[in-house]
């Protein structure tokens, strides 16, 4: 979520023939990469291999949080498909970049203030 975003905005920035800002560059890339290339391949080995997900991310043994995990990689899936799009339909950047970073922003505090 921070190579691949730095590469493209340097990489669009220096070698482009048009002058675009670096702001609108960090959104159109952050929207590709961290709101549609991670979730989408997430979500499809959540789809896939929804085991992997129940058991070493969110450590529930057995197989009665397979179905939730499948309709995660679902959800994760359709919003990374958007995500990608963003490149083709430029006004998808702002909608999708607003519900990456609340995903992000809300997983990440839930993980730091977890006690469990």
């Amino acid at each position: 979520m921070l190579i691949c975003p730095a590469a493209s905005i340097l990489g669009e920035h220096f070698f482009s023939r048009a002058s675009v800002p670096l702001i609108p560059l960090i959104g159109k890339w952050f929207a590709f990469w961290a709101a549609g290339v991670r979730p989408s391949t997430a979500g499809l080995k959540q789809f896939f291999q929804p085991k992997f997900t129940a058991t070493r991310i969110f450590a529930i043994p057995g197989d009665a949080p397979l179905p939730i995990v499948r309709e995660l990689g679902v959800a994760n899936f359709a919003m990374g498909i958007v995500g990608i799009l963003s490149l083709l339909k430029p006004t998808f950047v702002l909608p999708v970049s607003i519900t990456a970073a609340l995903f992000y922003g809300i997983a990440g505090i839930r993980r730091i203030t977890d006690k469990s």
